[in-house]
């Protein structure tokens, strides 16, 4: 079993190895099994699945509601909208827009990929956070999210000035049982011995 690192840390427990959107398909890969079984995300899990040949990944039928906003007619939209653009997507987002893609990667991917590339346009297929850093950063490159509506409540929940209180007043604690706490991190231990 394999989990998806953003899960929680009760499925972690219950996994041989997490892995992140940019390590999974190298981490499915170095298990020895002919079958994984890969949670929560479907799409992320169907990408794997057809990067790797030796393997027959079956993922659970979750997914993130983010990407799943996102869909073919929004890829179309944009090929028409800006023609000599790139189009960069998360694996997290559905099949159908990924086959219509001109590069599929993990949010540190993607970046890599606008850094090195001689290209002046892209459309960013992820949460808009990734295309306002990417403008932030890369100022004489023209870079476009898929929709301003792909936002993720649950990464914008946390705000700058509560890890500042967090850090300040000691507040915010979370605690996990001992024994969820310890297996779940040695989830997260193999996959770091995986990635050595």
């Amino acid at each position: 079993v394999v989990c998806y690192v953003n899960s929680t840390a009760q499925v972690k427990a219950e996994s041989d190895v997490c892995c992140t959107s940019a390590n999974a398909v190298e981490v499915v890969k170095k298990i020895n099994s002919k079958e994984v079984l890969f949670v929560p995300d479907v799409h992320l899990g169907g990408y794997v699945n057809t990067q790797i040949k030796d393997k027959n990944v079956i993922s659970y039928n979750g997914f993130c509601p983010t990407h799943a906003k996102i869909t073919t007619n929004d890829i179309q939209n944009a090929r028409k909208k800006y023609p000599n653009a790139e189009i960069l997507a998360h694996p997290e987002c559905h099949s159908d827009v990924l086959n219509l893609v001109d590069f599929i990667g993990s949010t540190s991917a993607i970046i890599d990929y606008v850094k090195k590339s001689n290209k002046k346009d892209f459309v960013i297929v992820t949460e808009k956070g990734v295309a306002d850093r990417l403008k932030r950063d890369y100022k004489n490159k023209n870079i476009n999210v898929i929709s301003e509506d792909v936002i993720c409540e649950n990464m914008k929940a946390i705000k700058l000035e509560d890890i500042y209180n967090s850090l300040k007043n000691e507040e915010y604690e979370i605690t996990v049982d001992k024994e969820i706490s310890s297996k779940a991190f040695d989830a997260i231990k193999k996959m770091i011995e995986i990635n050595a």
